[in-house]
């Protein structure tokens, strides 16, 4: 009789650990980090800012730099400004995706402005990589709203 019960408790036991080990996988899977700007000290969250607004100045240097140079004559010349162009579009979103990422402290207005930002330099390197020219499909619009989230990181970095 006595055997029956240790192994009943030994059931009870097992099961109980088994239910908390799937209830703690289920919630570390599920839960997201703390983007709670408070948790983070005014240094740390200065040092991101200064460093993705950094990230921005650089990737908006390039991008304009490439988007409005003039080409030299002939195809090749175009072609390779072309090129240039959709290079820095999409070099510049990945340094703002960067360093959003490498930097969590970073106040959200300056992180969601500087995410918008590197998705429109991507939508409009993929969409010139499409054939897809200046005034045609979703160029116009994601050049507006590129400039949108530019001028709101510009003054997040203020």
């Amino acid at each position: 009789m006595r055997e029956k019960n240790t192994s009943r408790v030994v059931v009870a036991l097992t099961g109980v650990v088994a239910v908390t080990a799937l209830a703690l996988s289920i919630w570390a899977l599920t839960r997201t980090p703390s983007d709670d700007p408070t948790s983070y000290s005014s240094a740390q969250q200065s040092a991101a800012r200064t460093a993705v607004c950094q990230s921005f100045d650089l990737a908006l240097r390039g991008v304009s730099l490439q988007t409005n140079a003039t080409a030299p004559a002939g195809q090749a010349g175009g072609l390779a400004t072309e090129a240039n162009a959709r290079l820095a579009l999409a070099v510049g979103s990945m340094t703002l995706t960067e360093a959003v990422d490498e930097n969590p402290a970073a106040p959200k207005a300056v992180q969601d402005a500087a995410r918008k930002l590197a998705k429109q330099y991507r939508l409009v390197s993929a969409a010139y990589l499409a054939g897809f020219g200046i005034d045609q499909g979703p160029v116009p619009q994601a050049l507006r709203d590129a400039g949108a989230a530019a001028t709101a990181l510009t003054a997040a970095c203020r």
